[in-house]
């Protein structure tokens, strides 16, 4: 009976041990991912990246609004929900040598940090590398402030 009751407890540290090395491995494995931010060195970045034939610059405003436009043609853009903003980008990839593609991500103050993060998940699902998030300039803000107004 004395060995019964030995090798009860023998089990039981043991079992207790399994299960402690079970949760301390499955919690380390669940340590969220890191994204790497590049920042310019010296100072204020200004703008980092012009407008050009490869780029499609993606506007966000409050109420899930984004409008994009490619280039520097800013007038002949078009308004995007979040549902087609995929479409947009790989149809306009397609269209230009997808090494020397370039997202340019522009927040409002009124966008959400939910729309922000939203975009650059787009920018991973669509496997975009390059892309790069500035300031908004005062006149993209007044052309999404009246093309809000209209869409009221």
């Amino acid at each position: 009976m004395g060995r019964n009751l030995a090798i009860r407890v023998l089990l039981v540290i043991i079992v207790g041990l399994v299960a402690i090395i079970y949760f301390y491995r499955s919690s380390m494995s669940a340590v969220p991912t890191k994204m790497k931010l590049f920042l310019p060195k010296n100072g204020d970045p200004g703008n980092l990246v012009k407008s050009t034939d490869r780029s499609v610059t993606l506007l966000l405003s409050a109420n899930d609004f984004i409008y994009g436009y490619d280039g520097i043609d800013v007038v002949k853009g078009k308004r995007l929900d979040y549902r087609n903003v995929s479409e947009y980008l790989n149809e306009r990839r397609n269209t230009i040598d997808s090494n020397r593609f370039v997202v340019i991500i522009k927040p409002s103050p009124e966008a959400t940090y939910k729309n922000t993060v939203t975009i650059l998940n787009e920018m991973t699902v669509n496997n975009i590398k390059r892309y790069v998030m500035e300031e908004i300039l005062q006149s993209e803000r007044k052309l999404i402030d009246s093309l809000n107004h209209k869409a009221d």
